[in-house]
């Protein structure tokens, strides 16, 4: 009698690592990361990131050329003001990079690795998405609400995964390849 040949399904298994553990592990990090950001954060370090975030954007805008005032978080343009909140620092967005990269079975030092690149990487495209926003709210006011609310999010969620894949070919590829030759 032959025996059966058994192949995973590509959707359940990826690469050879468990793909439900590390959904549930994912979501688990996310949660986790969310809780205690709201417990354990003090209000004055979010306020600090925050503040971070508005200064940066403020004096880019500048650069631009355009106007702008900056008041502790409160930004002040030609034809609106801004205050910059917590969602408008890309903490979610960090949020959900880091928890993709610990959730993914892999090396310290590669984890280490894109978290060191990533974090930042997010940190700079979302000051200038807010400089962006801010060209767009001068010359065409019309669409800004459009670009604040829809394309950009789907812009991060999509630089998210880029970003996560990108580590997973150049650096997690490469790491096992290297562990299998040697």
């Amino acid at each position: 009698m032959a025996k059966k040949k058994t192949t995973s399904h590509p959707v359940a298994d990826i690469s050879g690592f468990p793909l439900v553990r590390t959904a549930l592990l994912f979501c688990l990090l996310v949660l986790g990361f969310h809780l205690a950001q709201w417990v354990l954060v003090p209000e004055s370090a979010i306020k600090s990131f925050e503040e971070l975030t508005a200064s940066a954007v403020a004096e880019l805008i500048a650069m631009t050329g355009i106007p702008c005032i900056l008041d502790g978080t409160r930004i002040s343009l030609p034809t609106s003001q801004w205050e910059i909140v917590l969602e408008c620092t890309a903490l979610t967005a960090m949020v959900v990079f880091v928890s993709f990269i610990v959730a993914f079975p892999a090396s310290l030092r590669s984890k280490a690795c894109a978290i060191g690149a990533g974090v930042p990487l997010l940190f700079v495209a979302n000051i200038l998405r807010l400089v962006t926003l801010a060209w767009f709210t001068l010359k065409v006011p019309k669409l800004t609400g459009c670009l604040h609310d829809y394309v950009w999010n789907v812009v991060f969620l999509f630089l998210v995964v880029l970003m996560w894949l990108a580590w997973l070919s150049l650096v997690v590829k490469r790491e096992r390849a290297h562990q299998v030759s040697c």
